[in-house]
């Protein structure tokens, strides 16, 4: 997938877009940018219940960060992929991998759904080709984690390990998402990313003052570079008072 694929899946991580009904009246696309609710596991098996909670709130789709199952593994590229088959499977699920998907979606009338990675275990498990795997899989965006499972930094520098996975989502198509970074680590992925990143649930920090929240020097280089900042309405003790 190409720099120009991942800006047309960008244009749909923000709360709503306007397109046109085939009566040509104007018709708002909601669109929640980041969530764990709507798939949860029932025994061994993936419902989709939860998705209701987004109907009954008008909303046209999601980006759903996998894995469903959020326990500790080393192996989470193997649980991604069995649990992408088995949503895949699911009728009242409409895969969305770029945003024609999207649109779709809203005149079959069925809810789209995009797919995320947000995971604090070692996403790709010191393995760059991890990068090209998950793509293959539909995944659009991951949110960056430095930790012992994947050293992206060294100091306060990209590490190489950091700097080649940067590359190969950049080469693969998938979104890089910076809100879990520090503030130097999130001015370090959005100068050394070639596509513009997002911060997929943060803040300015100007209205409420936490780590994940953006500071003003982040957030007007996001905006040098063209990034995408998709506000959190949850009230949490990350995020709001």
């Amino acid at each position: 997938m190409k720099a120009k694929t991942v800006l047309l899946w960008m244009s749909f991580l923000c709360l709503s877009m306007i397109s046109a009904s085939d009566s040509g009246r104007a018709e708002l696309f909601i669109l929640d940018g980041h969530t764990h609710i709507g798939l949860n596991i029932d025994g061994k098996r993936i419902e989709s219940r939860e998705l209701s909670y987004y109907h009954r709130r008008g909303v046209d789709g999601i980006v759903f960060n996998l894995p469903v199952d959020r326990s500790k593994t080393a192996k989470l590229y193997e649980r991604i992929e069995r649990e992408m088959d088995a949503i895949k499977g699911i009728q009242s699920v409409g895969i969305a991998e770029n945003a024609e998907d999207f649109i779709n979606s809203q005149r079959e009338q069925t809810f789209a759904v995009g797919f995320a990675i947000e995971y604090f275990y070692g996403i790709f498990g010191g393995d760059i080709k991890r990068v090209a795997k998950y793509s293959q899989l539909g995944i659009r965006t991951i949110t960056l984690v430095h930790n012992k499972y994947d050293p992206i930094f060294k100091g306060k520098h990209l590490s190489t390990y950091g700097r080649n996975i940067i590359r190969e989502m950049n080469r693969h198509g998938i979104l890089i998402d910076i809100t879990h970074l520090s503030d130097s680590q999130k001015s370090a992925v959005i100068r050394f990313s070639r596509i513009p990143v997002i911060a997929s649930h943060a803040n300015p920090r100007g209205g409420y003052d936490c780590e994940f929240n953006l500071s003003d020097a982040v957030l007007k280089l996001l905006r040098n570079r063209k990034g995408m900042v998709l506000l959190s309405i949850n009230r949490n003790d990350l995020y709001a008072k």
